[in-house]
Formats: C-alpha cells, sequence, structure tokens
C-alpha cells in the first residue's frame, strides 16, 4: 500500500510520525514545502511543493487554521498512489487533497486532532465550506481521541466512517532512566504563552511551585519552551531559585530531560478556539515512567489515565496538591503503573500498525479505485 500524506504549509508534526510508523511493506509520500531533513523512515518520498497563503496575523504554528495551501497540490501527478491522507477538516490542503484524490479516483482519508465542534472556524467562510465538503466527501476520518471522533460525529462526519487511532510515541526513545533524581525536578514542556491561543498554564505551574519551594528541598522546576512569556519568566528565574528556563529543545534532548525529572507538569486551559487535544508530551512524560500533574483539559483525562493528579483548570492549590504528591512515595507507583498504560496504548508502533490496517480497510472498501496494494 503506498499513501500520499498531504501536510500542510511548514508542517513536520507528529502527526507524520504516526504515519512514519506503519509498518512495511507500506509506503510513504510525503508533500509538503519543507524539504526532507533525513528524519524519514528508510524509502520515504518527499514531494516539494511551494507554499502560499494569505498573510493574517498569528505565528506559524497557526498555519493550519489559516488560509495556507500547497502550490500545485490539486494538479499533482502522485504516480501509484493507493490512499490520499491529510490534516483536519478545515484546512485548505484537506481540501486540496480530496480534489486530488477525486481526480485520481482515490480514496481520502482525513486525520482529526481538533475536540471543539463549536470553534469558531467551522461558521466561518471559507472554512465552513471546506469543512461541509470535506464532511461529505472523505472515505474516512482517523480521530487522534474518542472527544475528536464525538467532534467529528457533531460535524456531520458518518460514524462508520469514524475510527479513533490514538497517535503515539517511540516507547523506545522514550524510556525511564531507572532511578529517580535526588534532587526533585518538576518538568515543563510547551509553548511559553498564556494569550488567545494554546495557554499551558505556565503561570499556574509556576505559582503552585513557589507554593511548594518553602517545603520540598531543592525543589526545582525546569521549563522547555519558547514565546511571549519567555522574557518574563527569564527574568524572574534570576530572582527565584527554583525556577530553570531552558528554551527550546529537539525532542532528544527533551528524552534525557524527562529521564532527568521527577514528575511532569502541564496545566493546560480552554480558550475560545482551544483546548488541549491530546498533549503529546503527556504520552512522551507516561512512556519515560514519570508521573503526570495536569488539567481536566480537553483530552487529557482521555490520555492521562486517573490515578495521575488531574484538577481544574487555573486550580493552583490542586496543581500544588497534585506536584507534591506526585514527587512523594505515591509518585513512583503512579510512574510504573503510567509506563505500563503508555506501552499498551500509545506505542508508536503498535499504533502505526493500527492505522495501516484503517487505511488498507479504506482501500479494500473502494472497489477499482487506486492501483492494487
Amino acid at each position: 500500500m503506498r499513501v500520499l500524506l498531504c501536510l500542510p504549509p511548514a508542517r513536520t508534526s507528529n502527526e507524520a510520525d504516526l504515519f512514519r510508523a506503519m509498518p512495511a511493506p507500506t509506503e510513504l509520500i510525503v508533500a509538503n514545502n519543507v524539504a526532507s531533513n533525513g528524519n524519514g523512515r528508510q524509502g520515504e518520498e518527499h514531494l516539494f511543493l511551494e507554499a502560499r497563503r494569505v498573510p493574517l496575523v498569528g505565528g506559524q504554528e497557526g498555519w493550519t487554521a489559516a488560509p495556507a495551501w500547497l502550490s500545485g497540490l490539486t494538479t499533482l501527478d502522485p504516480g501509484p498512489v493507493d490512499v490520499v491522507a491529510s490534516l483536519e477538516l478545515y484546512s485548505f490542503v484537506s481540501r486540496q487533497a480530496a480534489v486530488l484524490a477525486r481526480r485520481h479516483g482515490l480514496p481520502h482519508a482525513v486525520t482529526v486532532f481538533e475536540t471543539m465542534a463549536n470553534n469558531p472556524l467551522y461558521r466561518l467562510p471559507p472554512w465552513r465550506q471546506i469543512t461541509r465538503c470535506i464532511v461529505r466527501s472523505a472515505g474516512a476520518f482517523v480521530c487522534f481521541s474518542d472527544l475528536a471522533l464525538q467532534h467529528a460525529v457533531e460535524l456531520g462526519c458518518p460514524p462508520e466512517r469514524c475510527v479513533v487511532v490514538h497517535p503515539g510515541v517511540d516507547t523506545a526513545w522514550f524510556r525511564p532512566a531507572g532511578e529517580r533524581p535526588t534532587r526533585p525536578t518538576v518538568l515543563f514542556v510547551g509553548m511559553l504563552r498564556s494569550d488567545r491561543g494554546a495557554d499551558k498554564g505556565v503561570r499556574d505551574i509556576v505559582a503552585a511551585c513557589e507554593q511548594l519551594a518553602g517545603e520540598i528541598e531543592g525543589l526545582r522546576l525546569v521549563m522547555v519552551g519558547d514565546g511571549p512569556l519567555r522574557p518574563e519568566l527569564s527574568e524572574r528565574a534570576r530572582t527565584e531559585p527554583f525556577l530553570e528556563i531552558l528554551g527550546r529543545r529537539d525532542r532528544g534532548e527533551i528524552a534525557c530531560l524527562l529521564r532527568e525529572s521527577s514528575a511532569l507538569a502541564l496545566a493546560s486551559r480552554r480558550r475560545w478556539k482551544w483546548e488541549e487535544q491530546f498533549g503529546f508530551v503527556l504520552v512522551e512524560a507516561m512512556a519515560s515512567g514519570l508521573p503526570v500533574v495536569a488539567t481536566r483539559s480537553g483530552a487529557i483525562p482521555e490520555v492521562v489515565p486517573s490515578w495521575n493528579p488531574l484538577v481544574a483548570e487555573r486550580d493552583v492549590a490542586g496543581l500544588a496538591e497534585g506536584i507534591r504528591a506526585a514527587l512523594g512515595r505515591a509518585g513512583d507507583d503512579w510512574g510504573r503503573r503510567n509506563r505500563a498504560h503508555a506501552l499498551e496504548h500509545f506505542d508508536l508502533r503498535r499504533q502505526g500498525g493500527r492505522l495501516a490496517d484503517t487505511l488498507s480497510g479504506l482501500t479494500a472498501s473502494t472497489p477499482g479505485k487506486g492501483r492494487p496494494a
């Protein structure tokens, strides 16, 4: 089976990792405006297409929601392909992928991270029209959480075409260290921001650790990421011995930092057009054998097992209590159970196999389309 994955401009995201984890003999072709950096799997093909974008306020991380597309995608001759895949119902690139699939008589699968059916994008042109088109035409909707599936059905996606395949992480790469660090270390990984976009509750985590710094000797809060709050946090770290701001790090370094930590904290807050859709770092932490302290934002309660402390959004006192417990003896047990849970539910290769089965089923149910698998 050969899969053409059409990624939105500037995206080389975790979603692509799931496709790359599909077992042989599945072959992957990635169409995007980002040149191959050598991180793809052996035999992966890349089609470089120039991106076009209507200028809007917002950073590169918002390009899936902005009017951005790949020049020439609809007229592309992809060669022998069995299925076309794209990301999100409202994406301009998903609309292009739908046109491409129809031109070549191929089935189209759309992956869904979004969880909010009341996201204003679904009511505004042109995203409203794009969504309606994709809902009617796509052959399968691969939802990355039960909450995403519920949202897709609310938007009109036929339930019989929807399936949940959780994303995964490399559980050999993200693995336990064997022993906890001698200094109690809480790790945060994410965007350092608190605005109308994705809000990871950065200030709440700092406030919670500030409450604990006087009672837990040697407490350390390490924050990994970049964003508008970084200058403020870096300035505060000059006078707060417990706080350390590292800036952005690649995934290899994050795996090492997780093994050097005692617990992970993520205090996501729902915004008018965003809630936590999955939280890859949560799964990376669980695979690394860490206890997790998080809020009950979006899909987090689905991703993180209930033995971990999950608190209400904006509950600083609850975060502090959860971190205190996670740094104690109970945290060791939670971390062991988290590792087992991650191996069972979020192992990248296992989930890649489930995705391959789903796409194979789609091609099998579309007689006479595509080339023989």
